[in-house]
C-alpha cells in the first residue's frame, strides 16, 4: 500500500496538471532516495549496537550465574565496573542509531515539507496564469499530502530493516553453518567392543598445534586402559573422537574393526558411554534428568545403572523423591548429587538394550580418561 498508494495519486494528479505533477513526483523521489545516503552509516550503527547488545547480554548472564563465585573472591565490584562498561558502549550505540534514525527523518521531512510548499506555489502561479482552475489546486493540494503520508511509512520500514538485518546476521550465521562431521547411513554393525587408534592425528579448527599427533594404541574388550597427563595433552580429545564429534585428519578410529566414518552416528553413540567431569543436568524433576539416556525407561531401570551402593543419594528429598526439581543446571542439588544423577542415565540407557551392552564407557576426569570395552552392566 505505501508503495503503491504515491503512484496512484501521482496519475490523477498528473491527469489534473502535469507540471504540478512534476514537482510533487520531485519531492517524493527525494523524500524517499534521500536518507538512503546514510544507509550504510544507518546500517554500521545498528551493527554496532546489535553487537554491544550481545557483548551486555553476555558478560551480564555470566555475572549472574557466576554470582557466588565473584562475592566468594571479592571480585563483585570489579565486575560491575566491567558490567559499566559494556552498559555505557551499549547506551552511546544505542544513541547512534537513534541519531541516524532522526537524521533520516529529518531529512524525509524536510524533502516533503518543500516539496508541498514548491507545488503549492507552482499551483498558484499557473492558476493566477489561468493555466489551472482554482478547484484542481484545492485537489491537489489535498492529495499531495496523501502522497507525503506512505513515504513516510517507508522510511520506518527501511530503518527498521537495518535494525532487522543487524539483529539476523547471527541467525543467518547458524543456519548456514554446516556441521563438522556428517552423518551417514547405518553400516555393517562391528564385530566387537574393541577399540582402536591408528594412527590418528587431530587438530580442532583453527588450532595452533595438533592435540594428537600419530596417536595409536588398541583397548581390547575387557580391558580397561587410563590415559593420564597434564592438562592440554588430549585426553578428552580421545572421548570427542570416539563420539565422532570430530574427525581425526589423519589416521583412523574403529570400534570392533569397523572405521567410524563407515558407522551412522546412532551405531556409535548407542555403544558409548561418557561420564564427563563437567556435568549438566536440565531444569526439571531428577526423574527426567535420569531418562535422559532412554526416555522410555523407568525409573527403576535409570536408578540400576548407578552400582548398588551408589544408589542412595541420588534424590536429595526423600519427600519428593525423583519427582525433585532439580533447578536450572542443578543448583537446587550439591556437587555429589549432580555427578550422582549426571552418569546414572549414561549408564542406564543400555543397560536394558540387550544388543548394546557391549560397549565402552569413557570417564573424563580431570587428569585421565578411562576406556573401558566391557559390559556395561
Amino acid at each position: 500500500m505505501a508503495a503503491l498508494t504515491p503512484l496512484l495519486i501521482f496519475a490523477f494528479v498528473a491527469f489534473l496538471d502535469l507540471p504540478v505533477a512534476l514537482v510533487v513526483l520531485a519531492a517524493a523521489v527525494a523524500a524517499l532516495l534521500a536518507p538512503g545516503l546514510w544507509h550504510s552509516w544507518d546500517s554500521r550503527a545498528s551493527l554496532a549496537r546489535s553487537q554491544a547488545y550481545k557483548a551486555f547480554g553476555a558478560e551480564f548472564l555470566d555475572s549472574v550465574q557466576g554470582l557466588a563465585t565473584l562475592k566468594a573472591f571479592g571480585q563483585s565490584t570489579s565486575r560491575a565496573r566491567r558490567l559499566e562498561e559494556k552498559a555505557q558502549t551499549l547506551f552511546h550505540s544505542t544513541m547512534w542509531v537513534l541519531g541516524t534514525n532522526t537524521l533520516a527523518r529529518g531529512i524525509t521531512d524536510t524533502a516533503i515539507a518543500i516539496g508541498a510548499a514548491a507545488a503549492f506555489a507552482v499551483g498558484a502561479w499557473r492558476v493566477g496564469h489561468g493555466a489551472m482552475s482554482l478547484p484542481a489546486l484545492l485537489v491537489i493540494l489535498m492529495l499531495g499530502v496523501e502522497v507525503f503520508r506512505p513515504l513516510r511509512e517507508l522510511r520506518v520500514l527501511l530503518h527498521q530493516g537495518m535494525l532487522g538485518l543487524s539483529a539476523a546476521r547471527g541467525i543467518f550465521a547458524i543456519l548456514d553453518a554446516r556441521p563438522a562431521v556428517d552423518d551417514r547411513p547405518a553400516g555393517l554393525e562391528p564385530r566387537d567392543a574393541g577399540l582402536a587408534f591408528e594412527g590418528v592425528t587431530f587438530m580442532y579448527p583453527g588450532g595452533r598445534r595438533p592435540a594428537h599427533a600419530g596417536v595409536s594404541f588398541a583397548v581390547r574388550p575387557g580391558e580397561r586402559v587410563g590415559i593420564v597427563g597434564p592438562s592440554g595433552s588430549g585426553k578428552s580429545t580421545v572421548a570427542r573422537l570416539l563420539l565422532r564429534f570430530y574427525d581425526p585428519d589423519g589416521g583412523r578410529v574403529t570400534i570392533g574393526g569397523r572405521d567410524l566414518r563407515e558407522l551412522s552416528l546412532s551405531q556409535i553413540r548407542a555403544r558409548i558411554a561418557v561420564v564427563s567431569q563437567d556435568t549438566w543436568l536440565f531444569h526439571g524433576t531428577v526423574e527426567e534428568n535420569l531418562r535422559m539416556g532412554r526416555p522410555e525407561a523407568t525409573v527403576d531401570e535409570a536408578a540400576r545403572g548407578r552400582p548398588r551402593r551408589q544408589r542412595r543419594g541420588v534424590h536429595p528429598a526423600p519427600a519428593a523423591g525423583y519427582a525433585t526439581v532439580v533447578g536450572e543446571r542443578g543448583v537446587r542439588l550439591s556437587g555429589g548429587q549432580r555427578q550422582r544423577i549426571a552418569i546414572a542415565p549414561r549408564a542406564a540407557a543400555r543397560c536394558a538394550d540387550p544388543g548394546a551392552r557391549r560397549g565402552a564407557v569413557v570417564v573424563d576426569a580431570e587428569s585421565e580418561a578411562l576406556i573401558q570395552p566391557r559390559s556395561i552392566g
